[in-house]
């Protein structure tokens, strides 16, 4: 498991050399971004990661990508080394960049499947109103149940896993953030990219 003492220490690993060729397919992409939605989603979860998507291989093209929900598109498909290299008006992500495992090795099969259930969801809207209700379920320890077809970053991974029957745990604030699946005991860092 880690700590953010020990992922802080961690040096950028080289992607095009390094990291690129040892992708699996599947892996979990955490982000700790210095934006100001990524500042109150790390204040809300009491966390330091403020985003989390997963990573596919799209063969035919040879791209890496990283499924995900974002304010600003919704879910999307997005090229990997956009967040490295061109991600905010030719300038990198502003944050930190991590890849993870799940350590349950998946199949093709598996993959599949979440690359499926992913593709099932692109272009539906950022749940907006998901953090406002996050909010309230911490303020007033509501159970407010967040609207279907719409996700945050966290339950958009957690739908791609649920269809594989693997589930991370809810929070005590009812809901899953990127922290709660970094958490999890199946989950292994392995690189940092920013």
């Amino acid at each position: 498991m880690y700590t953010q003492r020990t992922l802080w220490r961690w040096r950028v690993s080289d992607y095009q050399q390094t990291v690129r060729p040892q992708l699996r397919g599947g892996e979990l992409f955490f982000a700790c971004g210095n934006y100001p939605l990524s500042m109150v989603i790390k204040q809300l979860s009491q966390s330091i990661f403020s985003h989390v998507g997963i990573v596919f291989h799209i063969a035919q093209i040879k791209r890496v990508v990283v499924l995900e929900s974002v304010e600003n598109a919704g879910v999307r498909l997005i090229p990997l080394s956009r967040y490295l290299n061109n991600y905010d008006g030719g300038k990198p992500y502003d944050g930190r960049v991590y890849i993870a495992r799940f350590h349950k090795d998946l199949s093709p099969e598996q993959l599949r499947t979440m690359a499926d259930t992913g593709c099932t969801h692109l272009a539906s809207p950022y749940d907006m109103n998901e953090l406002v209700m996050i909010m309230a379920r911490m303020v007033v320890g509501s159970s407010i149940v967040r609207r279907p077809g719409a996700f945050v970053c966290s339950e958009l991974v957690h739908d791609c896993f649920k269809a594989l029957n693997v589930h991370f745990k809810y929070n005590r604030n009812k809901f899953i953030a990127p922290e709660d699946i970094a958490k999890d005991k199946r989950v292994e860092f392995l690189y940092r990219l920013l």
